[in-house]
């Protein structure tokens, strides 16, 4: 028996050149692309669905639209409002509305959503028409400048911060600033425990130092 040698230029290997089973796995739907960390979120959201009414309970009992849509919209409002966790179930409030919207798609996929939006809006126009009142308010206050207020820059735990910061460090007889220290530190606790998960973060000596 003759072994087969590679031709010039081509390393030997014991694999077919072409597998037709990849050729034929690439037409089908990649179910890679949606990143790892977003579904382990997402299935912790899941989890607590689970535990509290039971798994696909939908796919029986059947689900209504506007009661999705309200969730989703309780939930995107803490968020955005700074609540990155709900603070009892430590679930994230992204990984919620990212389990209602899959709840709807799976219920309308199953014939299980009752579909109870209002009637029918051209939002496409709508959104057409407000963009260009919005460029006309960016051309008539082009020249305004007024400060743009975030969390980040003006919030409470900044604020706190800056009043810490400004208060010296090493002053034992000055019993009032020593109270103030004290008091600021306790409203940074409380805000890092509302705002579990923002980034805000821990009062270290570092940060006390400034």
């Amino acid at each position: 028996m003759t072994r087969r040698t590679a031709p010039v230029g081509r390393r030997q290997t014991d694999t077919k050149e072409s597998n037709p089973k990849e050729a034929f796995g690439e037409q089908k739907m990649p179910l890679g692309l949606a990143p790892d960390t977003a579904i382990t979120e997402l299935n912790l959201a899941f989890l607590e669905g689970a535990l509290k009414y039971g798994q696909y309970n939908w796919r029986i009992a059947g689900v209504k639209a506007s009661t999705y849509n309200r969730a989703m919209e309780r939930h995107r409002k803490k968020w955005w409002n700074g609540q990155d966790r709900d603070p009892t179930t430590r679930v994230r409030e992204l990984a919620s509305v990212m389990a209602c919207c899959a709840i709807l798609i799976d219920a309308e996929f199953c014939g299980k959503l009752t579909d109870d939006r209002p009637p029918r809006a051209d939002m496409e126009r709508v959104l057409r028409e407000a963009a260009a009142v919005a460029a006309h308010l960016k051309q008539l206050f082009k020249d305004h400048n007024p400060p743009q207020y975030t969390e980040r820059e003006y919030g409470g735990a900044a604020v706190a911060l800056s009043a810490l910061r400004s208060v010296p460090a090493g002053t034992k007889t000055d019993k009032a600033r020593q109270r103030a220290r004290r008091v600021i530190r306790r409203r940074l606790r409380e805000i890092q425990a509302i705002n579990v998960g923002t980034g805000i973060p821990p009062v270290t000596k570092a940060t006390r130092s400034g």
